[in-house]
């Protein structure tokens, strides 16, 4: 089972600087490692995919290396891709990933007491659970009576239910095989593909994804 890292996006907020997940926290621990360190998994199985220019300014591959050892997978892509999910398909395809994989967004942390479970899902959490959020940048679910998901919407607030950054896949072809339909449409080819977006097609393709 693989965890999966992406952080192969431009991060202009940052010009001239390290990447925003690299950056460290106020205790001087790069968002990277707090991203992962709540989780239990093997270190064997952690991949980190991020770019080329990254990697020549920064010396990526030996810091990754420094926090989580010699095993850390790494994919280096040479040009930013257009969304997270162009990020997750790239990576399953170059190291020929077929079972079960999560994405886990880098520059946020939370707890899994269990990665790998029966069936697909996304970690979320309630907004009645904080004080400050900006609830505009989220993705957002509605569950059933067995906190199966019914829907999940991309920064559209359909519930009190949103994503904090965790999506778990029990197939890799199924993510692809939805990647690429969905990258058929002319409006993608300008635009960011959403994991929600992709969710939502495996969704209507009778998957399901607990929460």
């Amino acid at each position: 089972m693989k965890l999966l890292v992406p952080c192969a996006g431009r991060s202009s907020r940052y010009p001239n600087m390290p990447p925003k997940w690299l950056l460290p926290d106020q205790e001087g621990v790069p968002m990277v490692v707090r991203a992962v360190e709540k989780l239990k998994y093997d270190p064997a199985d952690l991949v980190f995919t991020y770019l080329a220019e990254h990697e020549q300014k920064f010396s990526v591959r030996a810091g990754l290396v420094r926090a989580f050892g010699p095993h850390v997978n790494t994919v280096v892509l040479d040009e930013p891709t257009r969304s997270q999910s162009e990020t997750v398909a790239e990576t399953l395809r170059r190291l020929n990933i077929d079972g079960p994989f999560l994405v886990k967004d880098s520059d946020n942390s939370f707890e899994l007491q269990e990665i790998a479970w029966t069936t697909s899902y996304i970690t979320v959490a309630s907004l009645n659970d904080f004080d400050q959020i900006n609830p505009r940048n989220k993705s957002y679910v509605t569950v059933d009576q067995d906190d199966f998901v019914t829907s999940i919407r991309e920064k559209q607030v359909i519930s009190e239910y949103f994503s904090i950054g965790g999506y778990f896949f029990r197939s890799a072809a199924s993510f692809l095989d939805a990647f690429d339909e969905l990258s058929r449409a002319p409006s993608v080819a300008v635009s960011e593909l959403y994991i929600s977006e992709i969710i939502s097609y495996l969704l209507l393709q009778g998957n399901r994804f607990w929460s």
